[in-house]
């Protein structure tokens, strides 16, 4: 590094000289680079097909796999082709077999129901079909009440020409008591969904536009639970019409109606306005329950059809102006019981009982 020296007014000032930069030069490539790099571009590109053919090499034939490539069918929104009348004919048959599907299970569970089916393992159609079929408390009941809401339908005098395909899409109906509305309801509905069967959600709008001018009054409340013991006024009610005055007993509360379990039948949906409950103590309640299942026990062991014992059961079961048995009537019930027994035996052992000499 060298030096440098100026005076100024009569001072030396020194200052070191900055190194002198070696200026780089570029060098051309010479012809023997030039080839070298077209050389390993030549390669480069030559290994390309190569590669490609190896792995066209290494996928499967479809000699190989068995399976034949497809082209895919792209189906957008809005072309599609109007049914052809096959095509029309294989919608109605799936849509009468679904609607079948539906009727058959719910006329199946009423059938059940009414001709108590389930008695010989189970003690109420409640239990029967949550343990036989997984149902919760009420879903069987919905089903039965969906049949007679149908029956009505296809029964009208009014020609209904489409029929509901689930239990859901005609529940508003079963609370209506009049035939023709539930009718007129259902075919207001069906013309608002544009001659298909309507939604549970038309049909309860129809309905409250038709029965509540677009609102639904309050229900009232329910006073009854289960265990409690009613007895029936007069009801509208198939199930019920010959029953007025006789006692039964509360297995399931919902809403404003009631599921009432009688000696010899279970009746659901049973309007609160058509019992009347019995002021009894929570003993005197459980007496009744087991004075039913007694009851219900002989009648289904020889009461069935049994001419001379109908004025029997009607005594018991309108007996609610006391609360307990007599004496006699507790000698007379448990003579009964014997006689389901003896008959009950006879019927397992092919031999008839023996004959008591005072009878």
């Amino acid at each position: 590094m060298c030096r440098i020296a100026c005076k100024i007014g009569g001072i030396v000032v020194g200052k070191k000289a900055m190194p002198r930069r070696k200026k780089l030069s570029v060098e051309e490539p010479n012809e023997q680079q030039e080839a070298a790099v077209e050389i390993v571009q030549t390669e480069e590109r030559a290994s390309v097909p190569i590669e490609k053919e190896k792995a066209e090499r290494d996928e499967p034939t479809t000699e190989e796999t068995g399976v034949v490539p497809v082209e895919a069918e792209l189906i957008t929104e809005g072309e599609d082709a109007p049914l052809s009348g096959e095509e029309k004919e294989l919608l109605l048959q799936l849509e009468r077999q679904i609607e079948d599907s539906f009727y058959a299970a719910a006329t199946a569970l009423r059938a059940i129901n009414e001709k108590r089916l389930y008695r010989e393992s189970y003690r109420t159609f409640t239990e029967y079909c949550e343990s036989r079929f997984g149902f919760k408390r009420r879903q069987a009941y919905h089903y039965i009440e969906a049949a007679n809401v149908t029956d009505t339908l296809a029964k009208s005098a009014r020609a209904v020409h489409v029929l509901p395909t689930t239990e859901y899409q005609i529940r508003p109906l079963s609370t209506i008591k009049d035939p023709e509305k539930q009718v007129e309801v259902w075919m207001r509905a069906v013309e608002k969904a544009g001659g298909r069967a309507p939604s549970h959600e038309i049909v309860k709008e129809v309905k409250q536009e038709i029965l509540g001018n677009g609102t639904s009054p309050k229900p009232p409340s329910n006073p009854l639970q289960e265990g409690d013991v009613c007895v029936i006024k007069r009801s509208t009610d198939a199930l019920l019409s010959d029953r007025a005055g006789f006692w039964g007993v509360v297995t399931e509360e919902a809403g404003e109606t009631v599921t009432l379990e009688l000696f010899d039948r279970t009746v659901p949906k049973v309007a609160i306005t058509d019992v009347v409950p019995l002021k009894l103590s929570k003993k005197e309640e459980k007496e009744r329950a087991e004075l039913l299942s007694r009851l219900k026990a002989i009648y289904e062991g020889v009461g069935v059809g049994e001419d001379a014992l109908v004025p029997i059961f009607r005594h018991f079961g309108t007996l609610t102006a006391r609360a307990t048995l007599t004496r006699f009537e507790k000698k007379l019930l448990s003579f009964l019981e014997r006689q389901f027994k003896d008959a009950k035996m006879e019927t397992d052992d092919g031999d008839s009982p023996p004959q008591d000499a005072s009878e």
